[in-house]
């Protein structure tokens, strides 16, 4: 199958890069609009004299190495109880556990239910990087320029680049396979606005919309659950996303904000029987899994979730998002609603994008996939856990970008090319707004005062032009 012959036809300014891994090859392939084939893009690695493999196995094994060795210093920055110096990595490859992601756990933890090491060994609510142990000194981010660097040369990135040029491509849309979708394809592009999709096959669900009521609640807010899961037979307290509460305080107020200029210019003035556009908000112990399934049922825009969640590689189909106490909203549960009203989910608060590795021809299967399934057009999702404060400040201004008309794609990008550009005069600048906007909210003002303080004593002029801040967020859907 090829994506011409989906439903979703490319638009002349939009190309396709589909990535392909067999036991013993990687193939990419580049799909650019109007063509009648796919472009293959050969290996560029040139074997010695006496190298009797092929340039794709050369390109094939590199990879399984590269691979390796992410998966090891990930492992290292996920569990930073394990007993293991910052600057060594054990040559021992380490055992998978069934849950990835926000949900992952330690190899000799056994689970009901699933916990993000990511939180452990943290005080409550805290958000810096000191509270977590000095995580930025970990290889995983020290080195995770130059690894992927790496990856750029590997993939073949420039050959890729060169079959795009002099074809006025605006547009990419990426489709990873098996283990790429765990990795930030989208930061070789910078040039171009990129989507994902889950699969070749992955094609634009044809049933009517569901359309919006006046009056009906356009955003869905479901926010911090207390989620308590079971590790080892025990109720486990997730720890709190403290700057998740200041991310859905100051998004309530975009939004309104935002409906309600739209009311104003179309001329019809909010009245008793048509309000101003009301948000469906659901937080800490109220976020159950019969609230949150009735609310998903109805239609809305946009459901934006900050909480914890987690891939299940040996079951994918328990993979969830986690709720109040021991509830959990699954895979399953996902796909058997309608989503179709749904322009936008955003998961950003946790590792939802990840996958296992799976069979060859097993379809990618994880949380984007079944929201994608279940109607919604558009899923933002992110590949790792990004520090609370600094995921807040990239969607709050992904909000505001929105509010400016472009669609979600490229309000996203505009958004990580803000974060990752922005000095530190700008940022507290762009704070002190914010901070304006919750005057009625002391604690929350605290907060973003407190980092305010904390970007002024960075050394770094551009605190989070770093990729570990900004790589990490994706969305899947056509553009």
């Amino acid at each position: 199958a090829n994506l011409q012959e989906s439903d979703a036809a490319i638009d002349s300014n939009t190309a396709a890069i589909y990535w392909h891994l067999s036991p013993s090859s990687l193939t990419t392939f580049v799909i650019l609009p109007g063509a009648a084939v796919p472009i293959v893009v050969e290996s560029q690695i040139v074997p010695n004299q006496n190298e009797q493999r092929s340039p794709s196995l050369l390109q094939f094994l590199a990879w399984e190495k590269w691979l390796s060795n992410w998966n090891e210093q990930y492992q290292a920055y996920g569990n930073p109880k394990a007993d293991r110096p910052l600057a060594k990595i054990s040559l021992t490859p380490p055992q998978p556990s069934p849950y990835q992601g926000e949900g992952a756990i330690s190899p000799q933890t056994q689970v009901d239910g699933s916990i993000s090491p990511l939180y452990q060994g943290g005080t409550k609510g805290g958000n810096s990087d000191v509270e977590k142990g000095h995580k930025q000194d970990y290889l995983w981010r020290t080195q995770m320029e130059g690894n992927l660097a790496e990856l750029k040369t590997i993939l073949n990135i420039d050959a890729i680049a060169q079959h795009l040029e002099n074809h006025q491509i605006e547009y990419l849309i990426l489709i990873p396979h098996r283990d790429l979708h765990r990795l930030p394809l989208h930061y070789f592009f910078d040039n171009f606005t990129c989507t994902y999709l889950p699969s070749i096959q992955y094609h634009v669900s044809q049933s009517q919309r569901q359309t919006i009521e006046e009056g009906q609640s356009q955003l869905l807010l479901v926010e911090n659950p207390n989620s308590t899961p079971e590790i080892n037979g025990k109720a486990k307290q997730l720890v709190g996303l403290t700057f998740a509460e200041v991310e859905a305080a100051i998004i309530r107020k975009v939004w309104i904000d935002w409906k309600t200029r739209e009311i104003g210019v179309s001329g019809n003035m909010p009245t008793r029987e048509s309000p101003l556009p009301s948000i469906n908000n659901i937080e800490n112990e109220a976020v159950t899994k019969e609230q949150v399934q009735q609310s998903l049922s109805q239609p809305h825009q946009v459901f934006h979730f900050t909480g914890h969640g987690a891939y299940n590689s040996t079951n994918p189909a328990q993979s969830c998002l986690f709720l109040s106490g021991k509830d959990r909203l699954t895979l399953l549960d996902i796909i058997n609603l309608d989503l179709s009203s749904y322009q936008l989910i955003c998961l950003a608060a946790c590792e939802t994008a990840v996958t296992g590795n799976q069979t060859i021809t097993d379809e990618y299967v994880g949380l984007v996939s079944a929201f994608l399934k279940a109607g919604a057009t558009h899923v933002i999702s992110t590949l790792w856990t990004v520090e609370s404060a600094a995921s807040a400040l990239l969607m709050v201004e992904f909000y505001q970008q929105l509010e400016a008309g472009p669609p979600p794609a490229a309000a996203l990008k505009a958004a990580q090319t803000w974060l990752k550009t922005a000095s530190r005069d700008q940022l507290i600048a762009w704070l002190e707004l914010e901070i304006a906007k919750l005057s009625d909210k002391p604690a929350l003002s605290r907060l973003l005062k407190s980092q305010q303080r904390l970007i002024r004593i960075n050394e770094n002029e551009i605190p989070f032009s770093h990729p570990y801040y900004w790589a990490a967020y994706t969305i899947s859907g056509l553009t």
